[in-house]
């Protein structure tokens, strides 16, 4: 068994973000609580994040089934989609290895949700996450207030990440 005691980062670590000093190429700050959960009483790793700064910063990401789409011609891009807080989004091998479909009501963690949508196999670590609102995840984790990562993005392809990540 391995454990790490991690100290949990908070808005005031975003606001420091947005003081450095190569702000200019700051593009999306996507805060994320991630943690262990149960769908259906199976293992699962639960990712809380605001799907707009999300999904935008992982613009590869797309829809395999979505609520009110027609099958097989999904098009709405991630990002345009706000979660309630009682709603999903699943990787595929999750939705795939739970035998779940869009539309299909869940617990998780003994917690209602409705599975609202499903992404396209990426062949990455986002097809065995779930995926829903931050303040949801932060309530259900008990950790309202906090995340546990920061993702950023530039607007640049040869910005200083070193000098970035060190301020």
């Amino acid at each position: 068994q391995v454990s790490a005691e991690l100290k949990p980062l908070t808005p005031e670590d975003i606001d420091k973000i947005k003081t450095i000093s190569d702000r200019e190429s700051l593009n999306i700050i996507s805060p994320k609580l991630v943690g262990p959960a149960k769908i259906n009483g199976q293992p699962a790793l639960l990712v809380g994040m605001d799907t707009e700064s999300e999904f935008k910063m992982k613009s590869w990401f797309s829809f395999h089934e979505l609520v009110g789409a027609n099958p097989g011609g999904v098009e709405t891009k991630p990002y345009a989609v706000k979660l309630a807080d009682t709603e999903l989004i699943l990787g595929f091998e999750t939705a795939q290895g739970l035998g779940l479909s869009a539309g299909d009501a869940v617990s998780v963690n003994g917690q209602p949700y409705q599975l609202t949508g499903i992404l396209n196999k990426s062949g990455g670590d986002e097809d065995r996450l779930i995926f829903a609102n931050l303040s949801s995840v932060q309530s259900l984790l008990g950790y309202e207030g906090s995340y546990s990562m920061i993702e950023v993005s530039g607007f640049c392809n040869n910005c200083p990440i070193e000098d970035m990540t060190s301020q």
